[in-house]
């Protein structure tokens, strides 16, 4: 039996022989109504705030379920960047190491063509300084031989005059 407040108030009770005084039980009813009345208002405050408080409670776990799911995806995301920046550098560093390659090897090409050149210097420097003192024997040769026909001439003149 579900009681309220007014059940109390307005609860009437038989009279036997042996009867309690009628203003001692109003009295009595009096306060248990009054206290029955205010733990029932009370009963019921507190099941608005349960109910305000389930709620809250409700949307409070929406909230977290919607900020996991918000966290799930942030992480996600963060290791999709992770392996998207690994793959990055992976890839930098692998050009940075074409490009390394590349250059050490054009430094060995311009090296050997350096060489080349050298050579090529030095043999032209041999070859000239052959040619010149092959030309500077071939001159002194005809220098001397310039010289013997001049005499011969000026003694077959000489000779031709005496």
């Amino acid at each position: 039996m579900n009681l309220n407040p007014l059940d109390i108030y307005n609860k009437e009770f038989r009279k036997g022989f042996f009867a309690y005084k009628k203003e001692d039980v109003d009295d009595f009813l009096e306060q248990v109504g009054r206290d029955y009345e205010e733990i029932y208002n009370e009963l019921n405050e507190l099941r608005e705030e349960t109910e305000k408080l389930q709620e809250q409670l409700e949307k409070c776990s929406q909230q977290e379920m919607r900020l996991r799911h918000e966290l799930q995806k942030a992480q996600e995301e963060k290791e999709n960047i992770e392996k998207e920046s690994d793959l990055i550098i992976k890839d930098a560093r692998m050009k940075a190491k074409e490009i390394i390659e590349d250059a050490q090897n054009q430094i060995k090409d311009y090296y050997s063509r350096y060489q080349k050149l050298k050579e090529l210097e030095e043999l032209f420097r041999v070859r000239f300084r052959t040619l010149l003192e092959t030309h500077l024997e071939y001159l002194e040769k005809h220098e001397s031989q310039m010289e013997r026909k001049t005499q011969e001439e000026v003694t077959t003149e000489d000779e031709e005059a005496e």
